[in-house]
């Protein structure tokens, strides 16, 4: 198996608290590393992270000491949607994370990427007769980042409203962690 680290550019809006939506990937779209994922490559990981409501947190430029937010990942018409929170302030359910705040900062001052990683499975992956590859299923997902480097410059953080059941799913994740700390 092959680690695939894929960036997609993240611009504004990112909202006063931290929240934010956008895209992962976007279906179909042909990226730096002439890859491209259809809709339904990751629906195997979706179905067993909205099962165990619990989803990949989001780290800076893909390191893991430098966890710096939560998300909830679903599938649509367009693309991977992700609705994230940064943690930059306290709430009931997750303290602040200064490299959140840092973050934040950046975002809001320049345009920064996202990123996923996961295996690949070379089972899953079909070649054209243009060199572009096909991943057709994408059978984990480790991560998403905030990073400085996007290779995908067609997915970004839109300034589209919160997908209702994304954004209360990831409230719900964050409510039964304040109880766990109590």
């Amino acid at each position: 198996m092959e680690d695939l680290i894929l960036n997609i550019e993240l611009a504004e809006p990112i909202r006063e608290d931290g929240s934010f939506d956008g895209y992962a990937c976007i279906w179909k779209a042909v990226d730096y590393y002439r890859r491209r994922f259809p809709a339904g490559s990751f629906d195997g990981p979706l179905a067993r992270f909205a099962a165990a409501a619990r989803y990949p947190a989001i780290l800076w430029e893909h390191n893991k000491l430098l966890t710096i937010g939560s998300q909830v990942l679903t599938r649509d018409d367009k693309g991977l949607h992700v609705a994230g929170q940064l943690w930059i302030a306290d709430t009931p359910a997750y303290r602040a994370v200064d490299d959140a705040r840092k973050a934040y900062n950046l975002i809001r001052t320049c345009t920064y990427g996202m990123s996923f990683r996961c295996p690949l499975n070379p089972a899953y992956i079909t070649m054209d007769a243009e060199g572009v590859q096909t991943v057709s299923q994408v059978d984990d997902l480790w991560e998403t980042t905030i990073t400085s480097s996007p290779a995908c410059n067609i997915a970004r953080v839109e300034a589209v409203a919160s997908r209702p059941d994304a954004r209360a799913l990831l409230n719900r994740i964050h409510g039964w962690r304040a109880s766990l700390r109590k």
